[in-house]
């Protein structure tokens, strides 16, 4: 819903969408016609049915239970790689590296790597094995955000 959006427009269709379906069953079990009602207003109509679909497939097939790793995560309709790797991560505590282009552009500073940000080659693949690389090396014993 935040989208290209500021929160304080958000936050009356999130209340309003969070009481309408507050479980994903609930959400799953709403017409196409609900789900675009409760959006209506915020544009960008294909997440709010990428969202429907998403809900029907977590119920369908994991029963009702959001998965927890990223491979999983990315089989449900309008999850790419990137919010599955921030689901896994701070939903579940998986440690996978989560890139966007904020996180490019420091691994950018930190590598002397001059390629813009925005090309595919850093976004969709360097940055992802440079972020890997930096989750792997994380010391057994240090600690995390879920410790």
């Amino acid at each position: 819903m935040l989208q290209q959006t500021r929160v304080e427009a958000v936050i009356p269709y999130y209340l309003k969408w969070m009481d309408s379906f507050p479980t994903v069953h609930s959400l799953a079990n709403a017409t196409p016609e609900e789900v675009n009602s409760h959006w209506a207003g915020l544009g960008f109509y294909r997440r709010a049915r990428l969202l429907h679909a998403g809900a029907k497939r977590v119920v369908d097939e994991y029963g009702g239970i959001v998965p927890n790793t990223v491979d999983e995560l990315m089989k449900i309709e309008g999850i790419g790689r990137y919010t599955a790797s921030a689901v896994a991560s701070i939903a579940y505590g998986v440690e996978v590296p989560v890139v966007d282009g904020n996180v490019c552009r420091v691994l950018s500073r930190l590598t002397g790597i001059a390629n813009h940000i925005k090309a595919p080659v850093m976004k969709d693949e360097l940055g992802w094995v440079l972020a890997q690389k930096i989750v792997d090396a994380k010391a057994p014993n240090s600690s995390t955000l879920s410790n």
